[in-house]
């Protein structure tokens, strides 16, 4: 019954009219979804379920608030570790800490209380081919490393890089990501370990420097540095 009540009130959260009406002045419905996946943890469909609706919450700014306040990204970890191999759980737990972190100061908060950045490196690694984890979670680590000196030091020390180029790769339809991705491996480039971890990549700069609609003045950037080698 509890998974029913929670399919339908995810039904009104993704349709345009109701979403708003549901979340914007109060944070019943989102306590409602989490207090219900955080009852059923093993069950893969109420977590699914919930995880959809917490991030779907998460666009009214009464329910970041609340998210932030009570730290149900902590909660949100450690569903994505429990189903690593869910595209769909992990897809909705990425938007989620997208939509929530507003601010520098949420996704510092993000980055040192809750663990996001390892776990998303983590399931990111594990669906290399899905675009629905891959997106989310490169726009994240793109965001947490330009204004947080932490997450760019754990993406290097999890030598992260490869993957940020391979999913570039699997991004090559979005250039929106593309660009974003060239700006974070544009910042990795300029650090020594970053340097070092493109270089080891095989094919690393030429897929770097191939370009993207947007991005085709960070690429200029990245082969002139090419050039002083």
């Amino acid at each position: 019954m509890q998974l029913q009540c929670i399919i339908a009130i995810r039904k009104l959260l993704d349709c345009n009219f109701t979403r708003k009406a549901i979340i914007s002045k109060d944070v019943s419905v989102l306590q409602i979804v989490f207090n219900i996946g955080h009852a059923h943890l093993n069950s893969k469909e109420h977590i699914e379920e919930a995880a959809r609706c917490i991030s779907q919450c998460a666009r009214a700014e009464t329910c970041r608030r609340y998210i932030m306040h009570r730290r149900l990204y902590a909660y949100v970890v450690t569903w994505c570790k429990k189903y690593q191999n869910t595209p769909t759980t992990l897809r909705s737990a990425l938007r989620l800490f997208n939509w929530v972190a507003t601010t520098p100061d949420r996704i510092k908060e993000l980055c040192d209380s809750g663990g996001v950045v390892p776990v998303i490196i983590r399931v990111m690694k594990k669906h290399l081919t899905s675009g629905m984890v891959l997106g989310p979670g490169m726009l994240f680590l793109t965001r947490a490393s330009s204004i947080h000196s932490p997450a760019m030091a754990c993406i290097l020390r999890m030598r992260a890089t490869p993957l940020m180029i391979k999913a570039l790769m699997a991004l090559y339809s979005d250039a929106y990501l593309q660009l974003e991705g060239l700006k974070m491996l544009q910042c990795i480039s300029k650090t020594a370990e970053g340097w070092k971890q493109i270089s080891e990549t095989r094919g690393g700069w030429q897929n770097l420097t191939q370009g993207t609609p947007l991005g085709n003045a960070l690429v200029g950037d990245l082969c002139m540095m090419l050039k002083r080698l």
